[in-house]
């Protein structure tokens, strides 16, 4: 119970928290964000097209550890 409430209130932090801006090699300029614990369930409620990709790739989501999105802009 301690490993959820811990993960739940790690979430929540992380999405109240704003972006940052961080200057890249290239001297472009980048927004990160914090990084979400979600279980199977959450993150195919949340993120469904991610979600939908990992099993066209034939990715066991149960099996995932790690997600990240990039997005150009």
């Amino acid at each position: 119970m301690h490993k959820e409430i811990t993960r739940l209130g790690s979430n929540q932090e992380v999405l109240l928290q704003t972006q940052e801006q961080i200057l890249l090699a290239n001297g472009r300029i980048a927004s990160q964000t914090g990084v979400l614990q979600l279980r199977q369930q959450e993150l195919l409620l949340m993120f469904p097209q991610l979600y939908g990709e990992m099993k066209t790739l034939g990715i066991k989501p149960r099996s995932v550890q790690t997600v990240s999105t990039t997005t150009f802009g």
